[in-house]
């Protein structure tokens, strides 16, 4: 197992350090900004975010609780690698999750919301070419700006709950540079079947969004499943 390499994440400064701290590892996990397997090292987040080791630990001991970290028997604490056919049904649940998400926004998304999808769509398109470091965190932007425009708070906590355990597989998938041209073209979709408040095909686009980076994530699930 590597040792993880720190994501772009920036430093703790306000008093509740414990919640700051477990809210950005967390967010990092669930935007993809490690990979499956990868040990975390509590001396390098606490140096990192300008806080002492004890709110990393904390953070570490509630993501484990929460199924993002595992323990090992060397002691360490590391992203755990799912095995295909929990993948699979995870996948399953997002499609319907994400799907009905978006289904929802398309009828009470704001106009302001909107536009401000378009705007981070522009810059996803044009800003390239990114590397995973940078495409993920707005891919992930992007899809929440529309879960939240659900309005269903409930909703928008199970997604996020299941992103924190697909989010390092997302890693894979985004090195591919044709799924991100494809991301692209779902992204429009779905932001032209808001526009036209056509729910349907705004779960329509979000799905098959969510289907294809799924498939590049089963390959590798097998292909690693084959090698063990």
């Amino acid at each position: 197992m590597r040792t993880a390499r720190l994501p772009q994440i920036s430093p703790v400064h306000m008093r509740a350090a414990n919640l700051q701290v477990h809210e950005k590892i967390r967010d990092s996990i669930a935007g993809g900004q490690f990979e499956p397997g990868d040990t975390l090292s509590t001396r390098q987040f606490a140096e990192f975010l300008g806080v002492s080791q004890m709110p990393v630990r904390e953070a570490f001991h509630r993501l484990v609780a929460e199924g993002a970290l595992e323990n090992r028997p060397n002691r360490t604490i590391g992203l755990p690698i799912i095995e295909q056919r929990e993948f699979e049904e995870l996948s399953e649940i997002r499609y319907n999750l994400e799907g009905l998400a978006a289904e929802k926004a398309a009828t009470l998304m704001s106009g302001d919301e909107l536009a401000a999808l378009e705007r981070l769509t522009y810059k996803i398109e044009h800003g390239g070419p990114w590397g995973t470091t940078e495409y993920l965190p707005l891919n992930r932007e992007f899809h929440f700006g529309i879960y939240r425009a659900s309005r269903s708070d409930s909703l928008i906590r199970l997604i996020a709950q299941i992103w924190l355990r697909v989010g390092p597989l997302l890693n894979w998938s985004s090195r591919q540079a044709e799924n991100v041209v494809h991301s692209a073209k779902f992204h429009r979709q779905a932001l032209a079947a808001i526009a036209a408040r056509d729910g349907a095909a705004a779960r329509k686009a979000i799905v098959d969004d969510l289907k294809e980076a799924a498939d590049l994530v089963v390959v590798q699930l097998a292909a690693r499943q084959r090698g063990r």
